[in-house]
């Protein structure tokens, strides 16, 4: 059964707090092959499709992982871009 594709969650300049509600699976985008989790918005309960290939998010994410059992599911944080330059960096902090 396919599961049900959700909406990519957007990335501003402003902080969002996410859950992370799933482990890591792959997608198939217009580049081939990328992985994502599922996230839920804390604030209004809304759940995205998270990228998580950037650099910048997968080296928070191993580190956060360590303090959850290895996990992925059930991690909580704040994300946001450090500018509204299209490949700049993200900036996530555990809450």
């Amino acid at each position: 059964m396919e599961k049900e594709k959700l909406p990519t969650f957007r990335c501003t300049t402003d902080f969002a707090s996410l859950k992370v509600i799933s482990e890591p699976y792959v997608v198939f985008t217009n580049r081939g092959y990328a992985p994502v989790v599922d996230v839920e918005n804390t604030g209004d309960g809304v759940k995205y499709q998270f990228y998580i290939q950037a650099l910048s998010i997968a080296k928070k994410f191993e580190e956060l992982k360590k303090d959850n059992n290895e996990n992925f599911s059930g991690l909580s944080f704040r994300v946001k871009k450090e500018s509204s330059e299209k490949f700049a960096p993200y900036i996530i902090e555990k809450i």
